[in-house]
């Protein structure tokens, strides 16, 4: 088996003649509060998921501080059920927020929900779990199990789940104030069980680890997190067995773009993550990679060089990497080129135990002289669907404000069509999206008036 060292491959020079996504109007309707009968829609920033029957649930975070007296964060939610957005009810008890800023959800089967957050106390934070269910008339959060060390400081878990059920949750937890030491935790549960089995799968000194988790069909788990200049990853077999910490490549001390992580069907590792960090409001210069490997070395792509311009740092989602359904390896990211953030996307070709990788339909998903930054990337088939938020340098918005755009691709390569869905709604910070055959949804917070969807029906 080749383990020839990773490789750097030169490739601004080709996404820069790649042609922009063609302008089409996309099929997405108006966008609409995220209501029902209530007044009050979401407040804020939301997150979105929907199952394969079609069912889903938006969440957003809620409440005071704990030393305010008021309410402590907790988390609302509203289901959808079809075609609409229900009204909101309180989803998670008093200072335990699931919240796109505190945990995830992932649903599984045709009513299994898992929910992963923090639960605070004056003192300390601790990582939960919850086996909550999705119905056709609410969502509901399941008991709350504690997750990791009690009395530290743990930061919002990520969480994956294939299929039948089987669960992921990785995150990291501060051993003191200054987080001068950390742990990163991997939680797991097999489909049909309550055990939750938890390990701890590595440390990070002087700083926050990121973190990123995936699993795939046949349960087998992978957790990723950066480590002082380095990108660990570990995988944990659907068996129980705990493989050995890998190096994914090199980032810079303190970067604060979470890594993004996929995992295939034979243990195929996919990771792609950003080397930028800011110091007093200032972004160093940095790149945007991508590694793949099979158990063996990581073999290295560098996708983008992200520029030192005061105050236009990218913190957002940066990459997001996934496997489609027939092993494709699709790649999403936020770039620079002409002067302008753009969002561009490709696929990734060659072996992982190759060494060597290139990339393939390419393309440049944001408007020509648009700046744009990527917000998510979801697989459904053989559809591919990219949301980006234009009117931003890096995380700077610019005059005129932001808006919200979808990118879609219906056939697994071929060009994007894009179009904005924000309308005329003040976009406010990122937006997220959920994606199954038939049906899209794209939510997002607007200023002054909670979080917004819109939907799309195949």
């Amino acid at each position: 088996m080749s383990r020839r060292p990773a490789t750097l491959l030169a490739t601004a020079a080709t996404l820069a003649l790649a042609l922009p996504a063609t302008s089409l109007a996309a099929g997405f309707g108006p966008p609409r509060g995220l209501r029902y009968g209530a007044p009050a829609p979401l407040p804020g920033r939301a997150a979105v998921v929907l199952n394969e029957d079609a069912l889903g649930v938006a969440v957003a975070d809620t409440g005071g501080t704990l030393a305010s007296g008021a309410a402590g964060p907790h988390t609302l939610a509203t289901a959808f059920t079809n075609g609409v957005f229900l009204d909101r009810k309180t989803f998670t008890p008093t200072n335990t927020a699931v919240g796109p800023d505190n945990g995830q959800l992932a649903p599984y089967a045709h009513t299994g929900l898992a929910i992963a957050g923090l639960h605070r106390t004056h003192t300390a934070s601790q990582a939960v779990l919850s086996f909550g269910r999705l119905g056709p008339n609410r969502a509901q959060a399941g008991a709350l199990h504690p997750v990791g060390p009690a009395g530290l400081q743990a930061h919002a878990p990520v969480l994956a789940a294939d299929p039948a059920g089987d669960l992921a949750m990785a995150f990291a937890v501060c051993r003191d104030g200054g987080c001068r030491s950390s742990l990163v935790y991997l939680a797991t549960r097999r489909a049909g069980s309550s055990h939750i089995t938890t390990t701890r799968v590595g440390t990070s000194t002087r700083t926050l680890p990121r973190v990123a988790v995936a699993i795939n069909g046949r349960g087998d788990a992978l957790a990723v997190w950066t480590d002082l200049e380095r990108v660990r990853a570990r995988v944990r077999t659907a068996g129980g067995t705990l493989r050995a910490t890998q190096t994914v490549g090199a980032t810079q001390r303190g970067s604060l773009a979470a890594p993004s992580a996929a995992l295939s069907l034979h243990r195929a590792e996919l990771v792609g993550w950003s080397t930028q960090v800011v110091h007093e409001g200032d972004p160093t210069a940095g790149e945007v990679r991508v590694a793949q490997s099979r158990g063996g070395a990581f073999a290295q792509t560098r996708l983008a060089t992200l520029p030192a311009l005061s105050g236009q740092s990218v913190a957002s989602a940066v990459v997001r990497v996934a496997f489609g359904a027939t092993g494709l390896r699709r790649l999403a990211w936020t770039g620079y080129d002409g002067g302008h953030f753009t969002v561009r996307t490709a696929l990734l070709h060659g072996a992982a135990n190759s060494g060597t990788a290139s990339l393939v339909d390419a393309q440049t998903l944001s408007a020509p002289r648009d700046d744009a930054i990527l917000d998510d990337l979801e697989l459904a088939g053989p559809r591919t669907l990219v949301v980006l938020r234009s009117g931003l340098r890096g995380d700077e918005p610019q005059p005129g404000g932001e808006a919200v755009q979808v990118a879609e691709q219906r056939t697994a390569s071929g060009p994007f069509a894009l179009a904005t869905v924000s309308g005329s709604d003040p976009v406010d910070g990122p937006a997220d999206a959920a994606l199954i055959p038939g049906r899209a949804l794209v939510v997002y917070g607007a200023t002054s008036m909670g979080a917004r969807y819109v939907e799309e029906v195949g």
